[in-house]
């Protein structure tokens, strides 16, 4: 465990205690406990099929548990993370579970797995043991065309520290496929290895050649060289380099801890206080003055809420003109491939993932270039007329994507109790997966009617060229704009309604807090200036310790 961790650990029973002994919420510890305990970010291994990820981790673990054998269209992702004793589970997309014999893990790699499943594997072996808050995630081989790239991203950019990007020696460079996810990356800011695989398979020099050809093509896409480049032989053993690198990453994990698990409980803590600071009766107020202070207060949260409610329209009347902007991204992606996708098209070849790699890269960019700016300048107003009585955190850090999952999909408590926090309410959490996939479903009928007559001998190429241009300038274009139109217009409503959601429940649960310490500094003073004194005495000891846990916390 880093240092951090071990600390939440060793407070976190005199907080839930604290907290019981004001009567304070305290349901948000179990996710704080969980992740304490089961801190773990994901590690994907990305490269086409046949790059040899699966060879690779089954050298790194040095036992063949993940088949090496997979047809693209069946396999599903496999996370491997150390486990004492070992367990291994298929994990469905509704959060049940199954627990599988070690054999049925070939089984379910090779065979035909539940769509949106995967692996959850706990091995008992020294690499993964040296990865404590590691996750290594065996990502199915893309150029498929059975829709990794999208899932690969989706599901876990997210949840992750860095990508692996695997590429064969033989490959000599990065495919098509793997070009379009480092520059989908590069958008979310995603660190990468490069790994050379297969390294056995050409001379010394030639491998080297071919690592500083990747490392150029990677710097090119993303405007950073990766984190490593590394050079491996699953087939020989040789792994060193890889484990060194995976070492490297293990270290890097601690800044995600203080970032996801313990700002936040630094966060929830604040209330309690303010609390405390509200029963030390530090104003000196009578009993007369708290019944005033208690309708100051109430008419505050009321004038604050009013005027959030203010700043959420003149957002919500903003919100056309963005949809506007990041359709012209998506447009503008589009139109960029028009030629290579027509040429293409005409060489029958199916540019369906193509598309959807456009359209990912144009809406993402979009809601990060025209929403996030606008959300960022939302909080901002909001913080600025934010009463004193309240302690909402609002700071949104450059930077500062995610809150990182825990082990065995425990990322939920957390993701809520930041939310509480309205910090996980920015537009890199924006669910653009869930926009996506409607549109995509439709699109593969739009392309279907596309390429229907494309054999026709008939029809000259030139024409064929232009015809399908033009069908796709003129059909197929608009279609996926209003589609895309359609689903964003509904979800950036949506996502500006939780964000002022969770501002006002913060709020209303703090002036509920606030008003309960004021009727019980009320109880207090009825019994007499002796027995406050003593009781003060308490609360000054109690406010100590939280203060002290918070500043160990902040400058760890």
């Amino acid at each position: 465990m880093f240092s951090p961790q071990i600390h939440l650990r060793e407070v976190l029973p005199t907080i839930r205690q604290l907290l019981q002994t004001y009567q304070q919420p305290q349901e948000w510890l179990a996710g704080v406990e969980l992740q304490t305990r089961h801190f773990l970010v994901r590690v994907p291994f990305v490269g086409a099929f046949s790059s040899g990820k699966s060879s690779l981790l089954n050298a790194l673990m040095g036992e063949s548990l993940l088949s090496t054998n997979v047809d693209p269209q069946t396999s599903i992702p496999a996370e491997l993370a150390y486990g004492k004793p070992e367990r291994f589970t298929l994990c469905f997309p509704d959060n049940t579970v199954r627990p599988l014999a070690r054999s049925q893990v070939l089984e379910l790699q090779a065979g035909q797995a539940p769509a949106g499943t995967w692996l959850d594997l706990h091995v008992e072996c020294d690499t993964l043991a040296r990865l404590h808050h590691l996750k290594l995630v065996d990502m199915p081989g893309w150029d498929s065309g059975n829709g990794q790239h999208g899932r690969a991203i989706d599901d876990y950019v997210e949840r992750s520290l860095a990508y692996c990007i695997v590429v064969s020696a033989e490959e000599g460079g990065l495919h098509a496929s793997i070009r379009a996810a480092l520059a989908e990356l590069q958008l979310h800011d995603m660190p990468v290895i490069a790994v050379i695989s297969k390294a056995d398979k050409k001379s010394p020099d030639d491998v080297q050649e071919v690592a500083r050809q990747v490392a150029r093509e990677i710097e090119g896409i993303s405007g950073r060289a990766p984190l490593r480049v590394v050079t491996v032989s699953a087939r020989t053993h040789m792994v060193h380099e890889l484990d060194d690198a995976l070492q490297e990453l293990e270290a890097l994990a601690e800044p995600l801890f203080l970032h996801s698990v313990t700002r936040p409980f630094v966060a929830r803590l604040r209330p309690l206080v303010q609390y405390l600071d509200v029963l030390l009766n530090r104003e000196d107020l009578d009993r007369e003055k708290i019944v005033l202070e208690k309708m100051r207060v109430a008419e505050e949260i009321k004038l604050f809420e009013t005027r959030l409610g203010q700043e959420t329209a003149q957002l919500d009347a903003s919100l056309p003109a963005v949809l506007e902007a990041i359709l012209l991204h998506v447009r503008n992606r589009l139109h960029e491939q028009l030629e290579a996708w027509t040429v293409a098209a005409l060489a029958g070849r199916d540019v369906s993932v193509q598309i959807d790699q456009a359209i990912r890269l144009g809406m993402t960019s979009g809601i990060q270039a025209e929403f996030d700016v606008v959300m960022r300048r939302y909080f901002e107003r909001v913080g600025d007329f934010t009463p004193a009585v309240l302690d909402i955190d609002l700071r949104i850090p450059e930077g500062a994507s995610v809150a990182k999952d825990t082990d065995a999909g425990l990322d939920r408590a957390m993701i809520q109790m930041v939310a509480d926090q309205a910090i996980d309410l920015l537009a890199n959490r924006f669910p653009v997966a869930k926009v996506l996939k409607p549109l995509l479903l439709g699109l593969i009928d739009i392309l279907q009617r596309i390429f229907a007559n494309r054999g026709k001998a008939e029809v000259a190429q030139a024409q064929r060229h232009e015809e399908i241009r033009m069908h796709l300038l003129n059909q197929v274009f608009p279609q996926i704009q209003q589609a895309a139109r359609t689903a964003l217009q509904t979800t950036l409503q949506a996502h500006v309604q939780q964000a002022k959601a969770g501002i006002v429940a913060a709020a209303e649960q703090q002036l509920a807090q606030r008003q309960a310490a004021l009727a019980m500094l009320d109880a207090d003073l009825a019994q007499g200036d002796m027995a406050f004194q003593q009781k003060r005495r308490q609360y000054e000891t109690d406010r100590h310790t939280v203060q002290s846990i918070i500043d160990a916390c902040e400058q760890a």
